[in-house]
């Protein structure tokens, strides 16, 4: 039974090396697809996925490339699905570079896909950080006294079976074959550590722009987009700006994975130099207008 690790990335330096470091061991190949319309990363990712194809020769194949649909959006879709031609495995892992694992829960993983292999589908606990690692994002659930949950999946799947004939569409939305209720298992000791929402600032903003350009925000982006970069660049500094005061988030009361314990992670970081850029090109406090 072999499984592979998809890994779409674009400029993930941030946690990459905290990512690999706990998952490496525990998958048989990992394709790792590095792109964006821009072209691949330039923030070192490369450098630090060079020193892993060393410790772990012949297990990584790291591709490349410029993925672009028309007006300069990203083809997600294409980006992943490079990868899939290039999966070997009889199970995938699709991943993203600040998505981490604690190495105990990685392996909890690991031993369930081996005893259930006649299974499809391995799902695990979901935690989200926000605004910095000592808070979550949590979800509320009407249906129960108005009380917040963390969310236990989201988009992707942890671990699946290739026999599922997996592709991805509409961006990085996975279509894979119907299944059954017997064809999961949920590993409950297991936990997945999303780290998106306190990458820095400008990831922060980055993100935000590229999500109005792909028309993930239906009328609100539709109007942004008619009004030009600017308006685009300064609705996504508010929005940033505006975690704090979002009723999402909630105290983290347990532990980090190992490896992610050295120091406190805040979406604030690199603010003031992010804000200096933007200001320098469209003007002193361009947000607040």
């Amino acid at each position: 039974m072999k499984l592979s690790m998809l890994l779409p990335i674009y400029n993930e330096s941030q946690f990459l090396t905290q990512n690999l470091t706990t998952v490496l061991p525990f998958v048989d190949e990992a394709i790792i697809v590095d792109g964006s319309p821009f072209g691949p990363s330039n923030d070192g990712t490369d450098k630090i996925i060079e020193t892993f194809k060393e410790e772990y020769p012949g297990k990584i194949e790291y591709l490349k490339g410029t993925f672009e649909l028309e007006e300069g959006v990203w083809d997600e879709s294409a980006q992943r699905n490079l990868g899939l031609t290039k999966v070997s495995g009889d199970f995938l892992m699709p991943h993203c570079g600040d998505m981490i694992y604690d190495i105990d829960d990685i392996a909890q993983m690991r031993n369930s896909l081996e005893k259930y292999s006649d299974r499809k589908i391995f799902f695990c606990f979901f935690l989200e950080f926000f605004c910095d690692t000592e808070h979550l994002r949590l979800y509320q659930d009407k249906s129960h006294f108005n009380a917040w949950f963390p969310c236990p999946v989201i988009g992707d799947i942890p671990i699946f079976s290739m026999d599922l004939d997996p592709i991805y569409q509409d961006g990085p939305q996975l279509k894979i074959k119907q299944v059954k209720s017997s064809d999961f298992v949920y590993v409950h000791r297991a936990v997945r550590h999303h780290y998106g929402w306190v990458s820095p600032f400008r990831k922060q903003v980055e993100k935000h722009i590229r999500n109005v350009k792909l028309r993930q925000w239906g009328e609100i982006g539709d109007e942004l987009l008619a009004q030009g970069e600017e308006v685009i660049c300064a609705w996504a500094f508010r929005h940033v700006l505006s975690y704090e005061s979002m009723d999402c988030k909630f105290p983290f009361t347990g532990n980090q994975p190992a490896i992610m314990k050295e120091k406190k992670r805040s979406y604030l970081e690199g603010y003031d130099e992010v804000i200096k850029e933007y200001e320098d090109k469209f003007g002193e406090e361009f947000y607040l207008t």
